[in-house]
């Protein structure tokens, strides 16, 4: 979405104000963007990025009841496993540098 920090907090902030009907964000900076992420309650596809660093992301993605596709990248394995506690997710897309068993997250 953007190659500066400040500017995806800024198009967060935006998107949640003017874009009701947004449905498929594109974040890096994921540190950054992350409390306000959540005011994008209406949004059904996420995509991720995120450089290894550990991020606990349950908390925010739980307020996204809409939420039914997620693209994830390097995201620590332990950062990722409660996704299983999403029951309305249909896809998920996980690319990380270190193997996921798919079968604990189902």
């Amino acid at each position: 979405m953007s190659c500066k920090p400040k500017n995806s907090v800024a198009a967060v902030k935006l998107a949640a104000k003017y874009c009701p009907n947004l449905q498929e964000p594109r974040f890096e900076y994921w540190d950054k963007v992350k409390p306000h992420l959540e005011l994008l309650k209406e949004v059904d596809e996420l995509r991720l990025k995120n450089d290894d660093t550990p991020i606990d992301l349950m908390n925010t993605l739980l307020e996204l009841t809409k939420l039914t596709t997620l693209e994830l990248y390097r995201f620590n394995r332990e950062d990722i496993m409660p996704i299983k506690h999403l029951p309305q997710l249909q896809n998920l897309f996980i690319k990380n540098d270190c193997a996921v068993n798919l079968y604990e997250l189902c």
